[in-house]
């Protein structure tokens, strides 16, 4: 035979899916097997009474001819054909007329493609630095630690999977662009919208929105690392976009909230006033264009959600809207500040539950910023206890976990024991 029809074709693809899932082609089968499909799972209306009687004696002839072939055999009922059984020694021949590429080389392919993988990561894994030391590596190295231990795992996995027999989760083909969309995550250390990253690294504008984002997200959450900032996410798009924040990936420019006395002092010697009790927001991007941010207060004060940033109001404080676990961009906010008034009280307020409490930490371990908590305390909890919720099961991991790392004991041990936690919504509009 020179070339197949389509129903030979689907014909031999059935029967080759069936042979390389066997243990007769990984060697080792006890008994001998033979491999063969139901006429229907070929041509799904070969046995109904309303089907042309051309259609289905053109078919017998495609079949017959793959018999003749020494293809494989027929096997039929009362005249018709019901099972259709690859000859034993077909399937070289099979795998020819389909063009289709044996299941062991396509596994050796993909196997070297991850070790290639591995030794890419090892090349830049090795050398002991991260995000902060190699913002201008020349050689490229891919820094940040969470997305080199990402990496490292996929990668193993798919390998053991290979090695156990099993088919990989993705396509070469697929896995090339999430790992190439991971690695670009992990060299990020600017502001970057999707389509830029799309078109940078898979060459289409809207290709990572369309086919990569959502499995690169998963394999982000999958980690365990990003745990701390998803635990109010309500939807797998909130998800997404609260990891990729978390890198320096925004579907639209992210913007700063600021509210308070001050001055921004551009490069080009432009300046915009800050005044008391009027909120201005500012791409975050443009922190770049800034010489220097004067604050005109002795206080500094991040606060986690929006209501609460627009209510509060303190002559002697300047506030930062913090958006819940702060990203990349607002780090680079607070530490523009520090750098450029020394000497700052720096303040946080939140929610009065776990998350809050690990926003805070979050918040400190990410800056190095000394911040001390406004109204979230225990006499806080007491005094609205009107307006608490109880916690859920959720909380009580957060809060046992916390409390384990030694930090805010005295205020999550109440909690505990009363089962209660407070939004701050209520604190902020109550003492306005």
């Amino acid at each position: 035979m020179k070339k197949l029809t389509d129903h030979q074709r689907l014909l031999a693809e059935r029967l080759l899916d069936k042979y390389e899932e066997s243990a007769t082609y990984r060697g080792i089968n006890k008994i001998s097997q033979t491999f063969s499909v139901p006429v229907t799972a070929v041509y799904s209306a070969y046995l109904s009474d309303y089907t042309d009687v051309r259609d289905v004696e053109r078919f017998e002839e495609e079949m017959e001819a793959m018999e003749e072939a020494g293809l494989i055999r027929l096997t039929r009922q009362g005249g018709e054909i019901r099972k259709l059984t690859a000859q034993e020694n077909a399937w070289g021949e099979l795998y020819a007329l389909t063009g289709r590429q044996e299941r062991k080389a396509k596994e050796d392919e993909q196997r070297d493609f991850y070790r290639t993988w591995l030794s890419r990561a090892d090349g830049s894994f090795g050398q002991g630095k991260e995000s902060a030391e190699c913002l201008d590596d020349p050689n490229g190295f891919c820094c940040d630690s969470r997305i080199r231990k990402i990496i490292t795992d996929f990668c193993s996995e798919q390998i053991k999977l290979l090695e156990a027999g099993k088919k990989a989760s993705h396509s070469t083909d697929k896995a090339a662009q999430m790992l190439e969309c991971l690695w670009f995550l992990g060299e990020n250390h600017g502001e970057v919208l999707e389509r830029e990253l799309s078109i940078a690294v898979l060459k289409n504008s809207k290709a990572f929105e369309t086919n990569v984002r959502s499995r690169v997200c998963r394999l982000l959450e999958k980690s365990g690392l990003f745990d701390a900032l998803l635990t109010d996410a309500d939807t797998p798009r909130e998800k997404e976009q609260i990891l990729l924040a978390e890198l320096g990936v925004f579907s639209n420019p992210s913007w700063l909230y600021l509210k308070g006395k001050g001055r921004i002092i551009f490069k080009d010697g432009r300046e915009i006033v800050l005044i008391p009790g009027q909120a201005l927001g500012f791409l975050a991007g443009g922190i770049a264009d800034w010489e220097k941010i004067v604050i005109g207060t002795g206080t500094v004060m991040t606060v986690e959600n929006l209501t609460s940033f627009n209510r509060m109001e303190r002559a002697d404080t300047f506030f930062v809207y913090l958006a819940g676990y702060h990203t990349t961009a607002r780090q680079k906010l607070l530490l523009k500040i520090a750098e450029d008034n020394p000497g700052l009280e720096w303040m946080h307020f939140g929610d009065l539950d776990p998350d809050g409490f690990d926003i805070a930490e979050h918040l400190r371990s990410r800056t190095s910023l000394p911040f001390k908590l406004y109204k979230m305390d225990v006499p806080t909890l007491e005094h609205y206890d009107a307006y608490t919720r109880p916690l859920e099961n959720h909380d009580r991991r957060k809060a046992e976990s916390l409390i384990r790392a030694g930090v805010h004991i005295d205020v999550l041990e109440y909690m505990l024991r009363t089962g209660r936690k407070l939004e701050q919504e209520i604190i902020s509009w109550q003492e306005k």
